[in-house]
């Protein structure tokens, strides 16, 4: 994911430097579109402390899709087109809505696109992935969860989907790297 706590993107980003993680780089396209149309939904919806997440994932998700493209993992499945494809169409549904809700729905969908990519990249190269900055998004995602303050659908409903995105990329290098070892 884009934002992962300051410590989580740096640790991300340090490893990326070093060759130990390479970004699945349709899923950071995906990112960036969704991560801008998100921040703006979610402060349309009316979020306020628990905004400060979104707007996060925003800023990093540019600075992580520049990463990705210089750095990342190929480029050259089929499911990544299909990921893209599905996103740009996703995104023109989005831009059809006039009801910020809605465009978060629709958003987050895009999104898991981009999370099912890092998900099967991470079972299939578990060793591309920086387990540690997925732990930290985890704990993020719960903060941004607690931040919200109130038993709001529409504001608990991208941390929560944040937080299971986690677990889903965190599982998915548990499992690859026991298929890897076994």
């Amino acid at each position: 994911r884009p934002i992962m706590g300051a410590d989580g993107k740096a640790r991300y980003a340090v490893s990326i430097f070093r060759g130990k993680t390479r970004p699945e780089r349709a899923s950071y396209a995906i990112w960036a579109m969704t991560s801008t149309v998100s921040f703006l939904a979610y402060w349309a919806d009316g979020a306020e402390e628990s905004l400060w997440f979104a707007a996060g994932d925003f800023v990093v998700g540019l600075i992580m899709l520049s990463l990705a493209m210089k750095y990342g993992y190929a480029w050259v499945k089929k499911r990544d087109t299909l990921g893209i494809l599905i996103a740009i169409l996703g995104v023109v549904v989005w831009v059809l809505t006039d009801e910020p809700f809605y465009a978060l729905l629709i958003s987050v969908g895009v999104d898991a696109v981009g999370s099912v990519l890092v998900m099967v990249k991470s079972y299939e190269a578990p060793d591309t992935e920086n387990l540690l900055s997925w732990i930290i998004y985890l704990a993020a995602a719960v903060f941004a969860l607690l931040a919200v303050g109130a038993l709001d659908f529409s504001l608990l409903f991208y941390p929560a989907y944040a937080m299971l995105s986690a677990i889903g990329v965190i599982g998915a290098i548990f499992v690859g790297r026991k298929k890897k070892v076994g």
